[in-house]
């Protein structure tokens, strides 16, 4: 792959935008759901004898943990499928400081499962998509992983013949012949096989590590009534950042949000019969919001909400903001630029500052952005390319907080452009 062939764009959506999924970039997880092996892979599905009597659910910025005591009320033992959808995740993702390879490159979560007090052994199936276009097959014939987390998979894709290049760029699995790098969508689902005995109750508990969405806000964007009602800013949280930032209009938020999908809850029998909600920053200085009416703000890190008979009618989205203030990228000692396209920090980029460049160019000019900040990047050619410029300083795995304004809204305008050359 080729020096100028850099692709970060997730990082660029994950630090200027709200992430609400995945798929579309974001964080989206799951209540557990049945599920059948149906033509085609895992259909979800729904049972009248199996119904949730206690749910308790806790997440956290890096954790999400739910228990769960199922009964079966029926006469009759019931046997099936219990799947966990895991968010779809783009290959934009593979640019995100969180991401790295996994040993299981499946389970990129670390979903974990117990029944019972026993560990649960998992199976997972995966799949992959170009836009609306399945592409596992074709990834499958050319000997390339599906799982983005793979880590055989840059070295399959540079290993691609000519012919299975132009297949796979023809599928929009790739980005060109030139360059392989990864353009599909992948999604996975991990399932097990459950026996649920009659009138008796199945004890069931599992956690994982969300992939949680990142952006920046200004206060005053936070503050302002539609982003405010968007968050579902409470008065003890406005209080709380109003408190932390104290009026600093240099201070920036940064957003971490997770989404979790609580409407598949409606594919078991009948309503939740105890249903607890525990949102929590696991940090004093980190305020959590969450949009889900009756919760009671125990701190401004903490709210929860007891519920008997619940039926979910939306999912959840939880969204924590902790201040931040970012400085100014370190210039070299001898004045030298930093990089080809020095401005991208220094000044508001134009149109005409981006008309006249190609698609590598402007990933060159995005990714500067983040080396002036000292991100270590994760991609071997942008490692290779960077560590031959002189200025230079690998230090950080994360570098969204230390963003100036400037640069988070030259990070939007370049991935605008980049989004209008790929249409």
């Amino acid at each position: 792959m080729s020096a100028a062939s850099f692709d970060g764009s997730a990082r660029l959506a994950r630090v200027v935008a709200a992430v609400a999924t995945l798929a579309a970039a974001g964080a989206a997880v799951a209540n557990d759901s049945t599920a059948s092996l149906g033509a085609g892979g895992l259909v979800l599905e729904r049972t009248s004898a199996v119904a949730i009597a206690e749910e308790v659910l806790e997440i956290r910025p890096d954790r999400v943990q739910v228990r769960y005591r199922f009964v079966n009320r029926s006469a009759r033992d019931v046997e099936t499928l219990v799947a966990f959808p895991l968010p779809a995740v783009s290959a934009d993702y593979r640019e995100d400081p969180g991401f790295d390879t996994r040993r299981d490159a499946a389970n990129f979560v670390g979903f974990t499962a117990m029944v019972d007090g026993r560990a649960v052994p998992l199976r997972a199936e995966l799949r992959a998509y170009a836009g609306t276009r399945e592409v596992t097959g074709l990834l499958r014939e050319a000997g390339v992983p599906v799982s983005l987390f793979d880590m055989r998979l840059d070295r399959a894709l540079e290993g691609l013949a000519r012919p299975q290049r132009a297949r796979l760029a023809a599928a929009r699995a790739i980005l060109s012949d030139a360059d392989p790098a990864p353009q599909w969508t992948m999604q996975a689902r991990l399932y097990w096989q459950q026996r649920f005995p009659a009138g008796r109750t199945v004890a069931v508990a599992h956690d994982y590590r969300p992939v949680a969405g990142l952006s920046m806000w200004s206060p005053r964007e936070l503050l302002r009534t539609d982003a405010a009602d968007e968050h579902c800013l409470d008065p003890g949280a406005r209080a709380a950042l109003t408190r932390r930032s104290a009026g600093d209009e240099s201070l920036s938020l940064l957003r971490t949000q997770v989404d979790y999908i609580l409407s598949t809850a409606r594919n078991w029998a009948g309503p939740v019969g105890a249903f607890t909600l525990v949102v929590d920053s696991n940090a004093p200085d980190v305020v959590a919001l969450a949009c889900f009416e009756g919760m009671t703000r125990v701190s401004p890190g903490r709210l929860e909400v007891r519920l008997a008979d619940f039926v979910p009618q939306r999912d959840l989205k939880v969204v924590f903001l902790a201040v931040r203030s970012p400085d100014a990228p370190d210039a070299p000692a001898d004045g030298s630029p930093q990089g080809r396209f020095p401005e991208a920090s220094q000044r508001p980029l134009g149109e005409s500052d981006l008309a006249g460049l190609s698609l590598a160019e402007l990933r060159l000019m995005r990714n500067e952005i983040f080396a002036r900040r000292g991100y270590i990047f994760r991609r071997e050619d942008l490692r290779r390319h960077f560590a031959a410029q002189p200025w230079y300083r690998p230090r950080f795995d994360d570098v969204t907080a230390q963003l100036a304004p400037v640069e988070r809204a030259n990070l939007q305008a370049i991935q605008a452009r980049e989004r209008a050359l790929t249409r």
